[in-house]
């Protein structure tokens, strides 16, 4: 399978060309509730699939504290790489495919923005194991949290070669095999979900009270 199609999605200067929404719009919903605002923690971010870094040059941006943030991403598509690479040379940016070579990496949170929103000319089904394969590769780099997007199938129209999920489908994966410990949000315009799927110990630091303790019976402290 050609895991680094974008699809209808190309770069030129000034941004990326999308078909639903912008870029901009995905990776602010993407970083939400996940990233310090001013005066947060220091964290570590990965940016699997990055294109040309645009995540980055919305958190130099926005309102978090991106100073506190080490950023850093991946992406297999070596143009996308280079580009990356000339717009911001202070971050590192991997040329990889990280379902081909499981990196030993990890970061506080891992994020997919846009990653699998054009399955090009697979097969639906094909799609969608390379999908929970992808997320579960990041899953295990990730020690906090990990951020994701999908259009879905509530759109209001349909263009060959999107990829529409399930969000049932894909909320039972993810409560199965990645965490029962996430949230879906779909209160923004673009036909979209953003998940935000959180490791077990993180909630249970949350949550320090007795009464709390026996929901966690299998979990350590996180770090």
């Amino acid at each position: 399978m050609e895991s680094n199609s974008r699809g209808t999605c190309r770069y030129r200067p000034g941004g990326w060309l999308r078909i639903h929404g912008t870029q901009k719009s995905q990776v602010c919903q993407a970083g939400r509730n996940i990233l310090p605002k001013r005066g947060g923690a220091d964290l570590t971010v990965h940016d699997i699939g990055c294109g040309v870094g645009d995540f980055y040059d919305w958190l130099k941006q926005s309102e978090y504290d991106w100073e506190r943030v080490s950023y850093s991403a991946s992406e297999i598509t070596p143009e996308y790489c280079e580009i990356a690479r000339q717009r911001y040379p202070d971050i590192g940016v991997y040329n990889r495919d990280i379902l081909a070579e499981p990196p030993a990496d990890k970061y506080d949170y891992v994020i997919l923005s846009g990653v699998f929103h054009q399955q090009g000319d697979v097969s639906h089904r094909k799609w969608v194991d390379y999908m929970q394969n992808l997320l579960s590769a990041a899953w295990s780099m990730t020690n906090v949290g990990m951020a994701f997007n999908v259009l879905t199938s509530y759109a209001d129209f349909y263009k060959p070669g999107n990829f529409y999920a399930d969000l049932t489908e894909l909320q039972l994966f993810v409560a199965r095999h990645l965490s029962r410990f996430f949230r879906v949000d779909c209160t923004y315009p673009l036909f979209e979900a953003t998940f935000n799927v959180y490791k077990s110990p993180a909630i249970k630091s949350f949550y320090p009270q007795n009464d709390f303790q026996r929901y966690f019976l299998d979990v350590q402290n996180v770090r």
